[in-house]
């Protein structure tokens, strides 16, 4: 119950310099991930109570320090083009496996096609490429797993490291996420029958520009009067997204942490298969020590065994193996 596909190991029978491209990636998008923390953690959004009239008040934004998109614009570039090299590099270390020097070294790059036509006429300049490397990277192309093109993470890679050249990619435009009011007391009048009033809240709607005096949210109380503290402050959560159409909306956060993770995927796919990869992931998810190994049942089901492990010196597993099915892995 073996994998019979060929594996190719970085830094032992392969070159590592996809890798290095790729662990460049992980540390600029950590690095990214970090300054926005920090700016967030420091307060530098806020909202002020203001006094609309005597059953109505706003929270409106007061900017301490605004988010410097240009700075965090230029990392987040640099990490989709690190992500994007890891296939450029990968490529050309496949055209050239084994002292294989290809016919038209200056096209030799990673092939992200349409459809099986322009597939066809786009890899024949991948002659040295082996067969089997080459149709592991076919099963990546959007139209090969019936992925809408503008819906494919690896499109959607291609296209954004293409944007960055021209235009930062975090947009200006801030999505409001919540409005911390610990500790607010709106002080009802009349107190005594504070515990009927039903006050109603309209928040803006998203995006919202980053300017001072924006209403954030509005609260409303047709039955009771509110009399809060003046100099009350609440804090602001707000999230980034990427400049890409007004039509759609993509998280940064999210986006970024999809694609570190789904670009390990497809180079594990590369290297080794849909086996090798998929137990990977099994492997990295896994809590305890444990060994994992990939085959194909009788009826050429994909299958994902964990093999139980001793300690040294004792007679017992650790824990008991056991067959996780392919239906319980994320997709690859």
């Amino acid at each position: 119950m073996t994998n019979p596909e060929p594996v190719l190991r970085a830094g032992v029978n392969f070159t590592n310099r996809a890798e290095l491209k790729y662990a460049r990636a992980v540390h600029l998008a950590n690095e990214l991930r970090g300054r926005i923390d920090e700016w967030s953690a420091a307060e530098t959004l806020l909202a002020r109570i203001h006094q609309v009239d005597e059953h109505t008040v706003e929270f409106r934004m007061v900017i301490r320090r605004e988010p410097p998109i240009d700075e965090w614009s230029l990392i987040l570039g640099d990490t989709l083009h690190n992500l994007r090299s890891v296939f450029d590099n990968l490529i050309w270390a496949l055209a050239t496996l084994d002292g294989a020097e290809p016919k038209r070294p200056q096209q030799v790059t990673f092939p992200l096609t349409r459809n099986e036509g322009e597939w066809t006429a786009r890899t024949a300049t991948l002659e040295s490429v082996p067969s089997v490397y080459l149709q592991r990277v076919r099963q990546l192309q959007p139209w090969a797993t019936d992925t809408e093109r503008d819906e494919s993470m690896l499109w959607l890679l291609h296209q954004f490291d293409i944007v960055d050249k021209h235009r930062g990619l975090i947009s200006g435009a801030l999505h409001f996420k919540q409005l911390s009011t610990a500790g607010l007391d709106l002080n009802y009048q009349p107190a005594q029958t504070a515990a009927e009033a039903r006050p109603s809240y309209a928040m803006q709607k998203n995006p919202i520009r980053l300017q001072p005096e924006t209403v954030l949210t509005t609260i409303h109380c047709a039955t009771h009067t509110l009399n809060p503290d003046p100099g009350y402050m609440a804090k602001v959560a707000v999230q980034f997204f990427l400049a890409w159409n007004e039509e759609r909306n993509v998280s940064l956060d999210a986006f970024l942490g999809d694609l570190v993770s789904r670009t390990r995927e497809w180079l594990d796919r590369i290297y080794g298969g849909e086996l090798y990869a998929k137990s990977l992931i099994l492997a990295r998810e896994s809590t305890e020590p444990t060994l994992t190994m990939g085959y194909e049942d009788e009826s050429g089901e994909l299958r994902i065994l964990k093999l139980p492990m001793t300690e040294i010196g004792q007679d017992r597993p650790m824990h008991e193996g056991r067959e996780v099915s392919d239906s319980l892995l994320p997709g690859v």
